[in-house]
């Protein structure tokens, strides 16, 4: 029996699983199947989008492919190599956002 043309079935009444060999006519829908198959895009990328002056403005999911119409630039971005939101882009290493300034206490608050 070719594995590539059985089906497994799963009798419920006794319990049983059965597997016998497809009938032409599923051979040929198997067939149709497979082919009809779409290729699959890999969209599990991250990427930054970065301004003309490096700052980090969003980080997105993309497929690298499709035409998002963006100013900037888009770069991957790893988990050895994070982008952060605010952040800043220079020479292939993304560096996080500087910390917020503290503000300034009134002297007769102290």
């Amino acid at each position: 029996m070719d594995d590539n043309y059985t089906i497994t079935e799963h009798d419920a009444a006794t319990g049983e699983t059965i597997v016998r060999a497809m009938t032409d006519e599923e051979r040929t829908q198997a067939d149709i199947d497979r082919e009809s198959v779409p290729e699959v895009v890999d969209t599990s990328k991250t990427y930054a989008h970065i301004d003309n002056e490096g700052t980090v403005w969003n980080c997105i999911v993309w497929d690298g492919v499709t035409e998002l119409g963006l100013d900037g630039e888009l770069v991957e971005y790893t988990e050895e190599n994070p982008a952060h939101i605010g952040g800043t882009y220079k020479d292939g290493v993304f560096l996080p956002p500087p910390p917020p300034e503290e503000p300034e206490v009134p002297p007769e608050a102290v």
